[in-house]
């Protein structure tokens, strides 16, 4: 950012002592730019943000090996569930602007996550997260403050890259030209008692490297309230102090995370004050193994070392978290099977959702749960060396005996979908690829590239 206003000082100085009258022309046309209006939020399905593309071997192909295990219709059994609660990320709004002189220069990428929320039999808590999510998406693109902070906001972002597009031609300096700023989401638990969302930020604005922030938010599926750390106990002074404790401790036997702390950015302060500063809101969230709680980018540790992140199982914390915020029980075991939405009989199985890939030629699938499963997520992926889930597209607290209709392109190569869930205490992950027959299936997601 200190080079960006020092170069905008330059460009000031040099207009005032040379007046180049095509360089003010420029100026003056990229600041002439209409914005585009605030979009209304909207539950349709728009094409997902797609990842950076690795490096790969075109004529790698996958080798593949269905997922194994028996019939599953005489050993696992679907259990009557309810509450179940669904997170829908797979929208995002999305938004380029190329230059204004031949238009071929993309000079912003600006997109975010739009999570919508449904739970059954809890209509008025769903809405009431929505609502919060949707504040925290006006926000985001306007760089308001409508009760959850401020954000650089499209418009910002926007005139940060005309002025950057308008100094490079002004200079012919050799500048990064595309600004970009990006959000994703995540879903760390969803059951009957908690939904913990992970919004992801990301933005460049010129500089040596992009800025990245994290904020967790947890919400009560009951009453659809957005819940503070107070609210997990009755006696939070207790609680807070465990939490410190706990930090601390892993600190001193840890050698990697003690390492990773600044002392540039530490020194002179305990690690009891450091770590309890980290106890606010936005710096937390539940996870389905204990709280999590992490720190800004560079408030603890240099930027090439990352936040720093503690997560304080369960049960360390027995007797100080309310019983009601605790991770239920997960009975019962169960698996998916995939086949064509025209292979399944009308009326055989519940369809529970719709969920796209927002690829063009995609083909209707029908994922169907045999048994019971928690914690479904339907993801994306990249391969490197193995497979690194990207956009998360859809999450479910659980399911049994039921199905999500997939609107999904099958690769030709490498699988580009997961879905992961758990079933009998252990969680499993397979990928969307072709089967010996060219239809869909299931694969472990241990397949390597050959070829």
């Amino acid at each position: 950012m200190k080079r960006l206003f020092a170069c905008l000082l330059a460009l000031v100085l040099a207009f005032s002592l040379c007046a180049c009258q095509e360089s003010q022309q420029i100026i003056e046309n990229l600041k002439n730019v209409e914005l585009p209006p605030l979009p209304e939020p909207t539950e349709e399905p728009a094409p997902a943000a797609e990842a950076a593309e690795e490096p790969q071997d075109a004529e790698a192909e996958p080798e593949t090996t269905p997922v194994s295990g028996e019939p599953v219709s005489e050993n696992y059994e679907a259990l009557e569930l309810e509450n179940r609660v669904t997170v829908k990320t797979d929208t995002t709004q999305r938004y380029e602007e190329y230059d204004p002189q031949n238009g071929e220069e993309l000079i912003l990428s600006f997109s975010y996550v739009s999570p919508h929320v449904s739970i059954q039999g809890g209509d008025e808590a769903a809405q009431a997260i929505n609502d919060y999510l949707a504040m925290l998406d006006e926000t985001y693109y306007t760089g308001n403050d409508y009760g959850a902070g401020t954000a650089m906001g499209y418009n910002m972002m926007l005139e940060l890259a005309q002025d950057n597009y308008g100094y490079a031609m002004s200079t012919g300096e050799d500048v990064d030209l595309t600004f970009v700023a990006s959000r994703t989401a995540a879903v760390a638990r969803s059951d009957g008692a908690v939904l913990s969302l992970v919004y992801d930020d990301y933005s460049y604005t010129g500089g040596a490297h992009p800025n990245s922030g994290r904020r967790g938010y947890v919400f009560d599926t009951q009453t659809g309230a957005l819940l503070h750390l107070e609210d997990l106990s009755g006696d939070y002074g207790a609680l807070s102090e465990a939490l410190t404790a706990a930090m601390v401790k892993r600190t001193e036997e840890d050698t990697a995370l003690a390492a990773q702390l600044d002392a540039g950015i530490t020194e002179g302060k305990s690690h009891e004050e450091l770590f309890s500063s980290l106890l606010r809101d936005g710096s937390w969230y539940l996870s389905e193994e204990g709280i999590v709680i992490f720190s800004d980018q560079e408030e603890l540790s240099s930027y090439a070392a990352g936040p720093v992140r503690f997560e304080i199982p369960y049960g360390e914390l027995e007797g100080l978290l309310d019983a009601k915020w605790l991770p239920e029980e997960k009975p019962g075991q169960g698996r998916f099977t995939v086949a064509s939405m025209d292979e399944v009989e009308d009326g055989t199985v519940e369809i529970v959702d719709l969920v796209t890939d927002g690829k063009e030629g995609g083909e209707d699938l029908c994922l169907t749960v045999e048994g019971t499963v928690y914690d479904v997520a339907i993801t994306g992926v990249y391969y490197t060396d193995s497979f690194y889930q990207t956009s998360y597209l859809w999450n479910a607290s659980h399911m049994s005996g039921c199905a999500v209709q997939l609107q999904a392109v099958l690769p030709d190569g490498m699988p580009e979908l997961m879905i992961r869930y758990s079933s009998g205490g252990q969680e499993h992950r397979v990928l969307l690829s072709h089967g010996e027959d060219g239809g869909p299936a299931l694969v472990d997601d241990s397949i390597e590239a050959v070829g």
